[in-house]
């Protein structure tokens, strides 16, 4: 997918995975492989950018969850994803 950052300042990006997750922004891996609530910040120039978001459930016993929240530059963390 990709993103569309609207202007220029430090974005925060928050994963969330009950298995493996991993964000790429560009050519930058913000967060490599791994489970449960991390997060890491950058500092973005107003444009688009392309995003990989990729999970992998490794074990049957645990219950698919992903989201992905981004906050920064005037605005308040918001849901990349769709509560369930």
């Amino acid at each position: 997918g990709s993103l569309n950052v609207p202007k220029d300042g430090t974005y925060r990006f928050e994963l969330t995975s009950y298995a493996n997750g991993m964000l790429v922004l560009g050519s930058d891996t913000l967060l490599k492989p791994g489970w449960w609530t991390r997060d890491a910040s950058r500092t973005l120039k107003a444009g688009t950018y392309p995003v990989e978001l990729a999970y992998a459930k490794s074990v049957d016993w645990l219950q698919p969850a992903l989201g992905l929240r981004i906050e920064g530059a005037g605005f308040r963390p918001a849901n990349l994803h769709t509560p369930s």
